[in-house]
């Protein structure tokens, strides 16, 4: 069963850590520059007070597979944010569909926000896919903006209105 949870540094930091230094790291776009779990968990804790307004452990009963959090939060213009990663053998699996709006629908329902969006590197077909399956739209592209295996990129801008997740998923 697929839910999400708020984290704990001390009982995830480990996980956490080998997730977003795996070797398929160039998927996201979060640079981590730790080298050891307790650098790490020093990084986390400054993004944890700093950056990420919220983020929560995807979990398969009580095992860690994946994460979840919004940043660039603004009540003033309704909107943030999010961003999710799953861990390679759970991906296609729904899991990052089941999190992804349990998340949204969390977020619409805790907080004034009229717009969620999110990017996608256009390389990263299984996360293009999972971000339609969860409500949002493309909205616009930055052509060429990444380098990867010798080739440029797209980078694409998704978004969900509130509207249109309640529209597609209820409230």
């Amino acid at each position: 069963m697929i839910r999400l949870d708020l984290i704990s540094i001390h009982r995830d930091a480990e996980s956490l850590f080998d997730m977003m230094c795996s070797a398929d790291q160039y998927l996201f776009s979060v640079p981590i520059s730790c080298h050891t779990t307790e650098g790490f968990t020093c990084w986390l804790q400054d993004r944890l007070a700093f950056d990420f307004h919220d983020f929560r452990g995807i979990y398969n009963d009580d095992k860690l597979i994946g994460f979840v959090h919004n940043y660039d939060f603004s009540y003033r213009d309704g909107r943030c944010h999010v961003a999710a990663c799953i861990k390679e053998e759970y991906r296609g699996s729904g899991a990052g569909v089941k999190a992804s709006v349990s998340f949204l629908r969390y977020l619409f329902h805790t907080y004034p926000l009229r717009k969620i969006y999110t990017s996608v590197y256009s390389y990263n077909t299984q996360s293009l896919l999972t971000n339609q399956r969860a409500g949002f739209v493309e909205e616009g592209r930055l052509l060429e903006s990444r380098y990867h295996q010798g080739k440029y990129w797209d980078t694409v801008i998704f978004s969900v209105t509130k509207e249109q997740f309640y529209e597609e998923f209820g409230n």
